[in-house]
């Protein structure tokens, strides 16, 4: 091992003026490529910290309608009696769909509504773990203020006939006998809780509506919203009413802006255009910049790849030329009584160290343009990274075994003789 590294140190130094040359030109080719590489890698924790910059895990969902059928404004609130088309929010179909393909990747919170002065949240049970002391059983209760409660009963009881459009809304009845609610058609009775019992501290829920929380009323926090399980929102929900024809919004969770970006496809296109989806002005701004700067990484990784291996190909045959250029040197050796192994692995160590060396000198001619002219990809500067260095000297001693495996293989195989006599 000593002698063929001591034999490649002692070959280069003698036939410095043959080396240097292609030294040189490998140097500035490495250069080029490291500086490549430290461009993509710059531009891609560049889009991983605008990954990170907007918090996906309460990103609210407009839906515009663009259909202009107009429903029955006295059908009668039956439950059951209305099945959801492409022009509602959401449908079953698309609870099941979100909740297979989506998993891990999306959790859909609740769907909000706005009838009547009332606030209105279908959620979900995802939902009901951001609210800590609140742990219904079952799916038949209701939740909101103490005040809400009366005016729901008043309204129930002002429109028997679904004259209002709240009470053709709201997916429960009112037992005036018996002071209770129940579902639409009979039922279990339904539990009420008073919103002022319930700790929403950690619950952010003031981009809903300015008059949710009011600072007046400290002991009646969200005294105008009303929340149900997302089971009974098919109950009721008639989407081509008058009452429905305004923006909904739904809360959801992303695990990343591509899950976002494949729930917008899939509920435009499984709903037709009858109902518009996007996120919030700042949202949408976002994923169609990560879009962008996604699909431009897409085309400048492989662009930087093909580059470099171009260049490494130009480079292997500079050092094939110099091995051919050494092979009476070689023979000779070998007439000798040199061994065979000693004089290949001096052969291979001579072009990893010329490779080396350049690849060193590209690294500070690479890093000194970086620090010096402080480049831009698009909006990410470039730095120096270690990851660039990495494949700068894995690139250069792949290059030095490539490029001599051919002459190895020959003269593991020939004689001296045979080898000065090969064309």
């Amino acid at each position: 091992m000593r002698y063929f590294w001591n034999t490649a140190v002692k070959t280069i130094t003698r036939a410095l003026p043959v080396y240097l040359p292609p030294a040189l030109l490998m140097a500035a080719g490495f250069a080029v490529v490291y500086v490549l590489f430290s461009g993509v890698f710059s531009y891609r924790d560049h889009i991983k910290q605008s990954i990170g910059a907007v918090d996906l895990s309460d990103v609210v969902v407009t839906a515009s309608f663009s259909g202009s059928a107009d429903g029955a404004m006295n059908s009668p609130r039956i439950k059951g009696l209305y099945t959801p088309g492409p022009e509602a929010i959401l449908t079953p179909e698309d609870l099941e769909y979100i909740g297979e393909a989506f998993a891990g990747r999306i959790r859909l919170r609740y769907i909000f509504g706005f009838v009547q002065g009332t606030i209105t949240n279908y959620i979900t049970p995802d939902y009901l773990d951001l609210i800590g002391n609140f742990a219904p059983e079952g799916d038949d209760w209701l939740l909101c203020g103490r005040d809400e409660i009366e005016s729901i009963r008043a309204l129930l009881l002002l429109a028997p006939n679904d004259e209002i459009g709240f009470a053709r809304s709201f997916p429960f009845d009112y037992d005036e006998e018996r002071g209770v609610f129940t579902p639409i058609g009979g039922g279990n009775e339904i539990t009420v809780y008073a919103i002022e019992d319930v700790d929403f501290s950690g619950v952010d829920l003031s981009h809903l509506d300015g008059n949710a929380y009011d600072d007046r009323f400290p002991d009646r926090p969200y005294r105008h919203m009303v929340f149900i399980p997302i089971k009974h929102y098919f109950d009721v929900y008639r989407p081509t009413d008058r009452w429905y024809r305004q923006d909904r919004q739904m809360q959801v969770s992303a695990a990343d802006p591509q899950a976002l970006s494949d729930l917008f496809i899939y509920l435009n296109t499984a709903h037709q255009g009858e109902v518009l989806y996007s996120g919030k002005s700042h949202i949408a701004e976002y994923l169609q910049k990560i879009n962008e700067e996604m699909r431009m990484l897409a085309v400048i990784a492989p662009v930087t790849v093909l580059v470099s291996v171009i260049i490494l190909i130009n480079f292997m045959g500079l050092q094939m030329l110099s091995v051919k250029r050494r092979k009476y040197a070689l023979a000779v050796q070998m007439a000798c009584g040199a061994p065979r192994a000693s004089v290949l692995g001096g052969l291979l160590a001579a072009s990893a160290i010329t490779m080396l060396a350049s690849a060193v000198l590209a690294l500070g001619l690479g890093y000194a343009y970086l620090a010096r002219f402080k480049p831009m990809l698009a909006e990410a500067a470039m730095t120096a990274r270690a990851e660039a260095a990495a494949i700068l000297f894995g690139a250069a001693l792949l290059a030095a075994v490539l490029a001599n495996l051919p002459a190895l293989v020959r003269a593991a195989r020939m004689s001296p003789a045979e080898i000065l006599t090969e064309q």
